[in-house]
């Protein structure tokens, strides 16, 4: 599947697209996209659309969240990497996600 803002070609894999139903809804799935051609790691986020009307998450206009990272040591058992989007400030609306860090795909992230 291809995306352009301005004028910039995204593509993501189409295995990832094809599959999309199969994904549990509020999930993050590490995956490789093309960006003009040139290959990055992206995130794929799966949401229902009641999320997306809440963060107001609309293709003709985009929002770029901010964005805040940490790695969360839980016991010294668990490690998590954690990112906060940062959608509005005024009430303040996160979505935050929880990536093993542990997983090939989240390292190439």
């Amino acid at each position: 599947m291809k995306y352009k803002k301005n004028e910039i070609a995204i593509s993501y894999p189409f295995e990832l697209i094809e599959n999309s139903n199969n994904f549990p809804q509020r999930h993050v799935i590490p995956c490789s996209v093309l960006i003009d051609n040139e290959e990055t790691a992206g995130i794929f986020i799966v949401c229902a659309s009641e999320d997306l009307k809440f963060f107001k998450i609309t293709p003709p206009s985009l929002p770029e969240p901010s964005l805040k990272f940490r790695m969360i040591n839980y016991k010294e058992r668990f490690f998590i990497v954690e990112i906060w989007m940062q959608f509005d400030q005024n009430p303040e609306k996160y979505l935050k996600m929880h990536l093993n860090p542990h997983d090939k795909y989240v390292q190439r992230l």
